[in-house]
């Protein structure tokens, strides 16, 4: 009874929310989906559009069924609503797009997620579920793809929308380049060139990666397409500062450790192993847990991050949990990897290591983050 009563408030709050956005014609709704990046990219484009426009957006990284809705009731007038869509269960984008209608779609990046069989299955099924946001699009809509994920690449027409390719590589038409970044005692510092259909414009960031110069950029297409100034967008961007455990860097001692204990997924780790190298090619730790809910996928998808981190030159590489061997194996260099069995024990490695530069990494379920809290109560 108890759960019967729960269903029927909140199909009464789903229908209430989408009757009040129908009241509301000049509500700008912009809508996020990707493996990863969303939640960066809604906080740094809710900055950058909030410098023009009262701008409104789904908090945190909650349940979106919870509060999108919720949400929806602070929007009226002339506004700007951002919408992050994750999803981790098959037809959940369809009921998303029941309730909000985006012009303008962004997507961020597609990658394994959610594919055991308790979400999404499959990978095919997970990069189907995303591509639903862009294909509800309208002719009159644009849709921001990044051009650097060969999935969306492969998809970028199946849509009606105008197409705004972003991204480092040859499939861009918006196109990065001269990336670089840097951690001085002042903090981050991170800058990269955008050149746009006319002009070329130079950017600064206060966050780490090639990937945040790419939420950046879908940021900087938003703002152009909605009549915001550069100087406004990059003041927005200027506002964006690192989340706790987001490749949020720490100073503990003489070591410079980033926290990115946040979540885990195989596209996410490799853009943190992309951070370490470029901070400290040659005598970077790589500190990994599990990355979870990955099924069938899993044992490869552990494999194939070790691999990576290897023949991108990362030093040393310390793993945790079930899947420690499989990273073990990817890795390949027997006398700079080490499978180890409890959190104290990696706390208690690196302070003997003498290294300077660490990225802690997994999923939340393996906790992390106390990694980093041992080093720091030492």
């Amino acid at each position: 009874m108890v759960e019967l009563i729960k269903n029927i408030y909140r199909s009464l709050r789903w229908n209430l929310a989408r009757i009040w956005l129908l009241l509301w014609p000049d509500v700008e709704v912009i809508g996020i989906a990707g493996s990863v990046g969303k939640t960066t990219t809604k906080e740094m484009l809710f900055h950058v559009l909030s410098q023009t426009y009262r701008t409104v957006r789904t908090p945190a990284n909650w349940d979106p069924i919870f509060n999108i809705p919720l949400t929806a009731f602070r929007v009226f007038g002339k506004c700007m609503f951002i919408v992050e869509l994750g999803i981790d269960g098959i037809g959940q984008m369809k009921k998303y797009l029941t309730l909000v209608k985006p012009r303008i779609g962004i997507l961020t990046r597609l990658s394994l997620e959610h594919t055991d069989q308790d979400h999404l299955k499959s990978h095919k099924q997970a990069i189907q579920e995303e591509l639903e946001l862009i294909r509800s699009l309208p002719p009159h809509g644009f849709a921001i793809l990044n051009a650097d994920d060969p999935d969306i690449v492969a998809n970028a027409y199946k849509m009606q929308a105008t197409r705004l390719l972003y991204g480092f590589g040859p499939n861009a038409r918006l196109k990065i380049s001269n990336f670089r970044q840097s951690v001085t005692p002042e903090g981050v510092r991170t800058f990269f060139d955008m050149k746009g259909m006319l002009t070329t414009d130079t950017y600064e960031l206060r966050l780490l990666g090639r990937h945040n110069a790419l939420n950046a950029c879908a940021c900087v297409i938003v703002g152009v397409v909605m009549g915001v100034s550069q100087n406004k967008i990059q003041q927005g961007l200027l506002e964006m500062k690192s989340v706790e455990g987001r490749l949020n860097p720490k100073r503990i001692g003489d070591m410079l450790v980033i926290d990115d204990t946040y979540n885990a997924s195989p596209a996410s780790v490799e853009e943190a192993i992309n951070v370490l190298v470029d901070l400290d090619q040659y005598n970077g730790v790589l500190v990994l847990g599990d990355m979870l809910e990955l099924g069938n996928y899993s044992e490869q998808a552990h494999v194939d991050v070790g691999k990576y981190a290897g023949s991108k030159g990362v030093k040393h590489l310390i793993a945790y949990g079930e899947m420690a061997n499989h990273v073990v194996k990817g890795f390949g260099k027997d006398e700079f990897v080490h499978a180890m069995e409890s959190h104290q024990d990696i706390a208690e490695w690196l302070r003997s290591s003498g290294t300077k530069t660490i990225v802690v990494k997994g999923s939340r379920s393996m906790k992390m983050e106390k990694v980093i809290e041992l080093l720091m109560t030492r």
